[in-house]
């Protein structure tokens, strides 16, 4: 009995974890195939700034599925009040920053761990803590940069059991699956193959790859998006310099 045999086997319904990007997309797929679809309920973070193409694809499955929960976050209001996520945050360019320095200059900035709690960890916390929530199904790999986690999450007073199918596969492997099922599409060629926030300006090992891929459909927010890292960057930069 292979993983997501056995958590059916032992929960009436289980939660699926769906972003949208390929790890996530074979999981469900998986389940699917195994005409699973009426036991499962997707989980998506709506962070309200999703590109129309994820939308869609997320509600093409709402028919092979019992339901889809979405999880909502407001992301492109917290950018506004906090700034934009960065992966090097300058202090005085924060928002606390500003206040204390009482100055507006620079772009404002926070960090990518505080923007991604506010709307995607944190909601989805909130949401596994309900008691109708037992297992979850997630696409992550122990080959991912962060490593295995553990296989229960105590969330609130809930205990959430966690099955991992994909834990042995590469992105290698994840890839070649989906070509043979025909569900390959070519934004999973890249490593962020989930767009959950198109305003997003962190993870800046794929931020250039995550552009390029949106400029087609969204150049004017292509376009601005790379103004604001030019600009963090330069600030950071200038922060730098005044090291000793």
């Amino acid at each position: 009995m292979d993983l997501i045999d056995d958590i059916y086997a032992r929960h009436q319904f289980v939660h699926l974890l769906f972003s949208g990007g390929k790890d996530s997309t074979l999981c469900l797929e998986s389940v699917l195939e195994r005409d699973l679809g009426d036991r499962t309920v997707l989980v998506v973070v709506d962070t309200q700034d999703y590109p129309e193409e994820m939308m869609q694809l997320i509600a093409s499955y709402e028919p092979k599925v019992r339901r889809i929960d979405y999880v909502k976050s407001d992301a492109k209001s917290w950018i506004q009040r906090n700034g934009y996520p960065a992966d090097v945050v300058v202090v005085d360019n924060t928002f606390l920053g500003r206040v204390y320095k009482k100055e507006r200059d620079g772009v404002l900035m926070c960090s990518r761990q505080d923007c991604c709690h506010a709307n995607v960890w944190g909601p989805m916390s909130q949401y596994l803590s309900n008691p109708e929530v037992t297992a979850v199904i997630m696409g992550e790999k122990d080959s991912d940069s962060h490593g295995s986690r553990p296989s229960f999450w105590t969330l609130g007073n809930n205990t959430v059991e966690v099955c991992r199918p994909l834990a042995n596969k590469t992105d290698v492997d994840v890839r070649n699956e989906l070509k043979a099922r025909g569900k390959f599409h070519k934004r999973f060629m890249g490593k962020a193959s989930s767009l959950d926030c198109l305003h997003c300006t962190a993870y800046w090992e794929t931020f250039d790859e995550r552009m390029d891929y949106l400029y087609e459909t969204y150049p004017q927010t292509v376009t601005k998006l790379r103004g604001v890292v030019s600009s963090m960057q330069d600030t950071i930069k200038k922060a730098m310099s005044t090291l000793k």
